[in-house]
């Protein structure tokens, strides 16, 4: 198991699809995403969970593609005004694999577990009026 740089927690560790890479840290081809802080980093894609376990994040976490996309789009909040076009393809990739991605993170803010290494609801509220 990984763990995050930010909190050691073990992170779920995420294989990204070629064509999602671009917006993935350092265009990796896998990424680990922590359950605890929501730390987004490159990992060795040899520690690619399959299946991702998503529920270890929250368990109304998307699955499959829908999840891939939105823990990479957990990893270009922070950044949000500078990243807004990619967080604005990444919510749309999730969407259309069936990804409630306002849901989700509006159930990770109330995630009494979850302590983001950023304003989680204060982005979330941005995100709303930016995409």
């Amino acid at each position: 198991m990984t763990d995050c740089p930010t909190c050691s927690a073990g992170v779920v560790t995420v294989g990204v699809p070629t064509d999602l890479r671009e917006y993935a840290p350092d265009d990796a081809a896998a990424v680990g995403l922590c359950p605890q802080c929501l730390t987004v980093t490159a990992v060795d894609s040899s520690s690619a969970e399959d299946p991702p376990r998503f529920d270890r994040v929250a368990p109304p976490f998307p699955d499959g593609e829908a999840g891939v996309a939105l823990a990479l789009l957990i990893g270009k909040l922070p950044s949000l005004a500078v990243e807004k076009p990619a967080v604005r393809a990444l919510r749309e990739r999730a969407e259309a694999a069936g990804g409630d991605v306002v849901l989700t993170l509006d159930r990770l803010v109330a995630a009494s577990d979850v302590e983001p290494h950023f304003a989680l609801e204060r982005k979330v509220v941005q995100m709303e009026q930016l995409v």
